[in-house]
Protein backbone atom coordinates (compact mmCIF):
# COMPACT_ATOMS: atom_id res chain seq x y z
CA UNK A 1 0.00 0.00 0.00
CA UNK A 2 1.02 3.57 -0.53
CA UNK A 3 2.50 4.92 2.66
CA UNK A 4 5.78 4.95 4.53
CA UNK A 5 8.09 4.15 1.62
CA UNK A 6 10.94 6.58 0.98
CA UNK A 7 12.60 6.64 -2.45
CA UNK A 8 15.57 4.76 -0.90
CA UNK A 9 13.32 2.06 0.54
CA UNK A 10 11.46 1.73 -2.78
CA UNK A 11 14.79 1.33 -4.62
CA UNK A 12 15.87 -1.37 -2.18
CA UNK A 13 12.56 -3.22 -2.60
CA UNK A 14 12.63 -2.97 -6.39
CA UNK A 15 16.22 -4.29 -6.46
CA UNK A 16 15.29 -7.21 -4.20
CA UNK A 17 12.14 -8.06 -6.18
CA UNK A 18 14.13 -7.84 -9.42
CA UNK A 19 16.76 -10.22 -8.04
CA UNK A 20 14.07 -12.69 -6.98
CA UNK A 21 12.33 -12.58 -10.37
CA UNK A 22 15.64 -13.01 -12.24
CA UNK A 23 16.53 -15.97 -10.01
CA UNK A 24 13.10 -17.54 -10.54
CA UNK A 25 13.23 -17.30 -14.33
CA UNK A 26 16.97 -17.85 -14.73
CA UNK A 27 17.76 -14.45 -16.25
CA UNK A 28 21.32 -13.41 -15.37
CA UNK A 29 21.31 -9.99 -17.07
CA UNK A 30 19.26 -7.28 -15.28
CA UNK A 31 18.47 -5.73 -18.67
CA UNK A 32 16.53 -8.82 -19.75
CA UNK A 33 13.62 -8.27 -17.38
CA UNK A 34 11.30 -5.35 -16.67
CA UNK A 35 8.51 -5.03 -14.13
CA UNK A 36 6.43 -2.31 -12.53
CA UNK A 37 5.52 -1.75 -8.93
CA UNK A 38 2.28 0.09 -8.25
CA UNK A 39 1.43 1.58 -4.90
CA UNK A 40 -2.23 1.26 -4.02
CA UNK A 41 -3.70 4.21 -2.16
CA UNK A 42 -4.63 3.44 1.45
CA UNK A 43 -8.29 2.51 1.59
CA UNK A 44 -8.31 1.22 -1.99
CA UNK A 45 -7.69 -2.42 -0.98
CA UNK A 46 -10.71 -4.62 -0.57
CA UNK A 47 -10.96 -8.08 1.00
CA UNK A 48 -14.20 -10.02 1.25
CA UNK A 49 -16.20 -6.89 0.51
CA UNK A 50 -14.45 -4.80 3.19
CA UNK A 51 -11.97 -1.93 2.89
CA UNK A 52 -8.51 -2.76 4.27
CA UNK A 53 -6.22 -0.02 5.63
CA UNK A 54 -2.49 -0.16 6.20
CA UNK A 55 -2.90 -0.05 9.99
CA UNK A 56 -4.74 -3.37 9.75
CA UNK A 57 -1.67 -4.95 8.14
CA UNK A 58 0.99 -3.67 10.56
CA UNK A 59 1.05 -7.06 12.30
CA UNK A 60 2.61 -8.63 9.18
CA UNK A 61 5.89 -6.70 9.55
CA UNK A 62 8.82 -7.07 11.91
CA UNK A 63 8.95 -4.84 14.99
CA UNK A 64 11.25 -2.24 13.41
CA UNK A 65 9.03 -1.85 10.36
CA UNK A 66 5.92 -1.74 12.54
CA UNK A 67 7.41 1.23 14.40
CA UNK A 68 8.20 2.96 11.10
CA UNK A 69 4.68 2.44 9.81
CA UNK A 70 3.18 3.71 13.06
CA UNK A 71 5.38 6.84 12.89
CA UNK A 72 4.15 7.39 9.35
CA UNK A 73 0.54 7.01 10.43
CA UNK A 74 1.09 9.48 13.29
CA UNK A 75 3.11 12.03 11.32
CA UNK A 76 1.99 11.41 7.74
CA UNK A 77 5.51 11.55 6.32
CA UNK A 78 7.55 8.75 4.73
CA UNK A 79 10.38 7.47 6.90
CA UNK A 80 13.43 5.36 6.14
Amino acid sequence: MQGPWTPKRKSERIARIGDEIRNAVGAADPQTMWFTMNEVQDGAWGVNGNVVHIEQLVWAFDAERQATIRRFLDEGQPTS
